[in-house]
């Protein structure tokens, strides 16, 4: 007789409340009705990382090598040192400076110690804060190279600067005689004779090419106005324009004079020691000499070289 196997059976699975033995199947106590707890499922391993043997790892020459390092992050150069260096001043190429001749502060000196020196107002370099028709910038002092030049920055007043010779008139030019502006007008067509029957009576009418000159008063308002021909005389008496009541004219102190040319002149006639003073035109440098007379606002300076 052939042998006989035995299979084993599956364990039975006791129940923990009553003790009585169940298939191992069973989801509950057949006896006494209790549930069988489930059974935790057995955690899977993790998913095996599979390289192909074809991807071969890329080496380099120095991957063995150790990297050198990290140096620490260098510390910032001060915003000084990267800001370019401000040129220093040049000094002035000689010495200057210009003095008060009139008010209460007469005598007192205004060294030109830039290159380039601003006049006008209490900021200025050359600061006359109290004079209300002075503005803040009214004018440039500058060295340009072994000169010093004289520049009118075009403020409402200006500087003036006093005849040293007769000098070329322009229309719309300014001088100053004793207290009186006047301003050039240059040459002007008189409007023609309105026509009557009788003819009206009046001054003879100028005749041939007529220029004219005008008073300017206070305010932009004009005065008195001139018009000749050939030339026309300002002074206290015996003048085509007379102010008897200026003590600082001359009898006859200024002319302004046409050439054949056509071009004016304005002349200083040395009848009085005020002289005659000419605006310097606005941004046209003019040339400045030891002992010139500038004229700005109601100050009058001289210029000391040396």
């Amino acid at each position: 007789m052939a042998p006989v196997l035995s299979v084993p059976l599956p364990a039975e699975k006791p129940c923990a409340n009553c003790g009585a033995l169940n298939p191992p199947a069973a989801k509950f106590c057949f006896d006494c009705g209790t549930p069988f707890a489930k059974k935790a499922p057995t955690p899977q391993p993790p998913p095996s990382i599979h390289v192909d043997a074809e991807l071969a790892a890329e080496t380099y020459e120095d991957a063995t090598m150790e990297s050198p390092p990290v140096p620490a992050e260098a510390e910032a150069p001060a915003a000084e040192a990267l800001a370019e260096p401000v040129p220093e001043e040049q000094p002035p190429p000689f010495a200057a400076r210009l003095v008060l001749d009139t008010g209460s502060a007469q005598g007192t000196g205004f060294d030109l110690a830039h290159v380039e020196n601003s006049l006008g107002g209490s900021a200025a370099h050359i600061g006359l804060g109290d004079d209300g028709y002075v503005a803040p910038h009214a004018a440039t002092i500058a060295f340009v190279e072994d000169r010093l030049v004289l520049r009118d920055e075009g403020s409402v007043n200006g500087i003036y600067l006093k005849l040293r010779e007769a000098a070329v008139l322009e229309p719309g030019d300014l001088f100053v005689a004793g207290q009186r502006l006047f301003r050039y007008e240059g040459p002007f067509e008189l409007p023609p004779p309105v026509e009557a029957d009788p003819p009206f009576l009046g001054a003879p009418r100028p005749q041939g090419a007529v220029i004219r000159v005008t008073e300017a008063l206070a305010g932009a308002k004009t005065g008195r106005t001139c018009h000749r021909t050939g030339a026309i005389a300002i002074g206290r008496t015996g003048c085509d324009m007379n102010f008897p009541s200026d003590s600082l004219l001359g009898a006859r102190h200024v002319e302004v004079r046409i050439a054949d040319d056509g071009s004016a002149m304005l002349a200083d006639l040395g009848q009085a020691p005020s002289g005659v003073f000419l605006r310097v035109r606005p941004q046209q440098p003019v040339d400045l000499q030891a002992g010139d007379v500038l004229r700005v606002g109601g100050q009058q300076l001289h210029l000391e070289v040396g």
